[in-house]
């Protein structure tokens, strides 16, 4: 229970750093970094590191490095998902 855990901790710190590069890149000056899409960045990071380790412990995902990259990621993917669901519920709307 703990080793999972640890693992666990592993993943979420691995995506958080992912997340803090992708900021990092984003923010052309140090007032950058307290941007929304910044900020919202940062924040996602954590959340992608737990499902991915999620995705590990069930799937048997590959882990570690990829981690880095889906964090880095993560921001685009929940982007896209939220315009395709607004775009879904407008179309049934109408």
């Amino acid at each position: 229970m703990v080793n999972e855990f640890v693992y666990l901790l592993e993943f979420i710190v691995i995506a958080f750093m992912g997340g803090i590069t992708r900021a990092l890149i984003q923010a052309r000056k140090p007032q950058d970094l307290t941007r929304f899409d910044v900020l919202k960045t940062i924040l996602l990071s954590p959340i992608a590191g737990f499902l991915y380790a999620q995705m590990v412990f069930e799937w048997n995902a590959p882990d570690h490095v990829v981690v880095f990259f889906f964090a880095y990621s993560f921001v685009d993917i929940v982007d896209r998902l939220a315009k395709m669901i607004i775009s879904l519920g407008k179309r049934s709307m109408s």
